[in-house]
Order: structure tokens, then C-alpha cells, then sequence
């Protein structure tokens, strides 16, 4: 299963040292856009937990097709928020809302306690 051999790989690199998500992602041109989103939440999950983080904005300013993926953003978005949630710096969700209107929503209707407060 390439994804997982990609992941692997990846992952491998991030264990030796620190590693190049977008230079990875470069030297790979055949992975699909999932391989890629999947490469880059690794690397996310990474970064926030080594605090060291990148923001998802950054990630789709290197990799702007996927940005195109309404998919892929709300799926980095949502990582991001979760990441953050389990570091000192907890998210704000109306600042996270505000950058992320369409997670927001989502997040709202299937978390509504946690976001109506904020």
C-alpha cells in the first residue's frame, strides 16, 4: 500500500531529525493529493506536539492545491484545532471560527456545547 510505504518513509525521516514537509512532498510528484493531506497531518501532529508549530495557512500557501480541496482544509483545520487543544496554548474558538469559517460550522453542529460558548 503506497500510502502507508509514503507515511513510513516520512515518518522515518521525521524520527532521524527534523524534515521538509514540502521538500518531501516535492520529491514524491506521483503521491496523491490523500497521500499528501495524510503526509502533511503527520507532520502537523509533529510540529504542535514539539511545539514548533506550522499554521494550516502556511501548509496551503506551500501546497496551494490543496487548498482547492475544501476536503483537505477542513481536515487540516480540525487537526490543527485539536492539536493546539492538547498544549498549554488552548485555540480560541471564536479566533479559530474566524479563520475557519466552514470548520466552524461543521464543528458546531456536531459539538455544539463546546462551540456555542465561545
Amino acid at each position: 500500500m503506497r500510502m502507508s510505504a509514503l507515511l513510513n518513509q516520512f515518518e522515518q525521516l521525521l524520527i532521524e531529525g527534523p524534515a521538509d514537509v514540502f521538500e518531501f512532498i516535492s520529491s514524491n510528484p506521483d503521491s496523491s493529493h490523500e497521500e499528501q493531506l495524510a503526509v502533511v497531518l503527520l507532520d502537523q501532529k509533529k510540529r504542535w506536539q514539539s511545539a514548533a508549530p506550522k499554521l494550516v495557512e502556511e501548509y496551503l500557501r506551500q501546497l496551494p492545491h490543496l487548498a482547492n480541496l475544501p476536503k483537505a482544509v477542513v481536515t487540516l483545520a480540525a487537526a490543527e484545532f485539536e492539536a493546539q487543544s492538547d498544549t498549554k496554548t488552548k485555540p480560541k474558538i471564536k479566533d479559530f471560527a474566524h479563520r475557519f469559517p466552514e470548520v466552524a460550522e461543521h464543528k458546531a453542529s456536531t459539538d455544539p456545547g463546546r462551540w456555542s460558548n465561545n
